[in-house]
C-alpha cells in the first residue's frame, strides 16, 4: 500500500504515526472481539468478493489478520534523515505487507511490487497532464491480481485521470492515423484533449508554440472573405449541404421557444427579447431549422470547408466534435439557417475581420448547434459592398465535457 500525501515532510510523519496508531487500534479491536469491527472486515471481504474470486471463506482469513498486521511494515519514503530509501536492492520478501508513506518519491521512479491499495490525499497542484500521470503508481502489470486492488482519491483527482484516459486515447490514434498516412512522426501536429484544469507539462519542456482553445463557447470565422477562392469553395459547399436537406427545414422563431425563456431569463433579457417578438412577425426575420446526425454534419459538411485564417480553432472544434460523436454515434446537430429571407450586411474592421453579430442559441435540444449565415461585407455606412453573398457557419458545442483543447499551432494570435 501507498499513502501519497503532500510533498512536505512534516506531513509524511503525522500520516506514519496516524496509520501507526490506527494499527494498534486494529490490534486491540480483535483481542476485545469487537463485534462492530468483525462485521466492517466482513463488508471489505464482501467487497472484495465482488471482483476477485477469493480461496478462503471470511472465518478463515479473519483468524490470520493478526498476524498479517502486526507483520506488516510501514516506512516513510523521503529525503528527511528519518525517511526510509527504496530501491532495486529492497527485500520485499523481508515483510508480509508493506505500506509506504510519501510524497515527491512516490511521484516517479518507485516501484511497488505488488502494490494493491493506494491513497491519494494529495491535490493535482498546477495539474501538469505529465506529473498526474506519473503519480499512477497503481497502474502497469497488475493483471494477476486487479480484482484485489483498491484506489481512494478526491473527486478532482478522480475526474483528472478519467479526462487523462480520454487524452491518452486520442493520442494514441492521433499517433497511428499519422503514421499510416506515410508522413513523419516530425510532421506530426499535436492536439490535445485537455479539460481546463490540465496542461501537458511544464511550459519550459515544450519545443513547439501551443494554444489553449475554448470549446464551449461559440466559434465563428473572423475571416470567412480571406480569398476569392475561400468564398466560392465555402460557398458551393454550404449550398451544397442546405440542398441536401432543403425539405427538412421548418420555421423556428423566438416565438416558439417564449415558455422555455421564460423560465431562464431575467426581467431584462425578457423585456429585450419581447422586441424580437415584435420583429419576428415580418417574415424575412425568420430563421429555418433542421436536426441533422452529427456525424453526417461532421464528416459530409464540417471538415469539407477552407477555415484558412481560423483554421487553428476550427481543427480544435472539429476535433472535439469527432470525440461527441465517438462517444455517442446518435448525437443530434441542430442546423439553423440564420434569415434566409434577408440579405444582410457586415462591416469590415480596421484588422480585415467582419463583425460578427453576437450568436446566441436560445435552447440545446442538440449536442451541437451550427448556424449558416449570408451577408454582404463592406467598411461602413454607406460605403460600396466589396464581398458580396459570403457565407459562413457558426458553431457551438453543447456536450462537450472537456471545454478545452491544446493544440499546435503555426502562428499565435489573440482572437479566441
Amino acid at each position: 500500500m501507498i499513502i501519497h500525501v503532500a510533498r512536505e515532510i512534516v506531513k509524511h510523519l503525522d500520516f506514519k504515526q496516524k496509520v501507526s496508531a490506527i494499527r494498534t487500534l486494529f490490534m486491540d479491536r480483535i483481542e476485545e472481539s469487537n463485534h462492530n469491527f468483525k462485521e466492517e472486515c466482513h463488508s471489505i471481504f464482501e467487497n472484495l468478493s465482488q471482483t476477485e474470486s477469493l480461496k478462503n471463506n471470511f472465518e478463515t482469513l479473519y483468524k490470520t489478520l493478526p498476524s498479517a498486521i502486526s507483520h506488516t511494515k510501514i516506512k516513510m519514503l523521503n529525503s528527511h534523515r528519518d525517511g526510509d530509501k527504496l530501491d532495486i536492492t529492497h527485500k520485499w520478501n523481508k515483510s508480509l505487507g508493506w505500506i509506504f508513506v510519501g510524497g515527491d518519491l512516490l511521484n516517479r521512479g518507485t516501484t511497488i511490487e505488488g502494490l494493491m491499495v493506494t491513497y491519494m490525499s494529495r491535490s493535482p497542484g498546477v495539474g501538469n497532464a505529465d506529473t498526474i500521470q506519473q503519480r499512477a503508481r497503481f497502474c502497469g502489470y497488475k493483471k494477476d491480481y486487479l480484482g484485489l486492488i483498491r484506489i481512494f482519491v478526491s473527486r478532482e483527482v478522480s475526474d483528472l485521470y478519467k479526462n487523462y484516459v480520454t487524452h491518452e486515447k486520442h493520442l494514441r490514434k492521433s499517433i497511428n492515423n499519422h503514421l499510416n498516412s506515410g508522413e513523419s512522426l516530425k510532421e506530426w501536429r499535436r492536439m490535445m484533449l485537455l479539460n481546463k484544469q490540465m496542461n501537458p507539462t511544464r511550459g519550459n519542456i515544450l519545443k513547439k508554440r501551443f494554444k489553449r482553445f475554448k470549446t464551449n463557447q461559440w466559434f465563428y470565422p473572423r475571416r470567412p472573405h480571406q480569398s476569392k477562392e475561400q468564398i466560392l469553395k465555402n460557398n458551393e459547399t454550404i449550398i451544397s449541404f442546405m440542398d441536401k436537406f432543403s425539405t427538412s427545414f421548418k420555421p423556428n422563431g423566438l416565438v416558439d421557444r417564449r415558455p422555455y425563456l421564460k423560465k431562464t431569463l431575467s426581467k431584462t433579457q425578457w423585456d429585450n427579447l419581447t422586441a424580437a417578438f415584435t420583429a419576428e412577425k415580418s417574415d424575412e426575420n425568420q430563421h429555418n431549422r433542421v436536426f441533422i446526425p452529427l456525424k453526417t454534419v461532421l464528416n459530409d459538411f464540417l471538415t469539407n470547408l477552407e477555415y484558412g485564417f481560423d483554421s487553428n480553432y476550427m481543427i480544435a472544434t472539429i476535433l472535439a466534435i469527432s470525440e461527441i460523436v465517438e462517444n455517442d454515434n446518435e448525437a443530434v446537430c441542430e442546423v439553423v439557417q440564420m434569415r434566409p429571407k434577408m440579405q444582410s450586411r457586415r462591416k469590415i474592421t480596421v484588422e480585415g475581420d467582419n463583425q460578427e453579430e453576437e450568436i446566441e442559441s436560445l435552447e440545446y435540444e442538440s449536442a451541437v448547434t451550427i448556424q449558416l449565415f449570408k451577408f454582404d461585407l463592406d467598411t461602413g455606412p454607406n460605403t460600396e459592398v466589396i464581398h458580396e453573398n459570403v457565407r459562413t457557419i457558426g458553431v457551438h458545442l453543447h456536450k462537450d465535457k472537456l471545454q478545452s483543447i491544446i493544440t499546435q499551432v503555426d502562428e499565435v494570435d489573440d482572437y479566441y
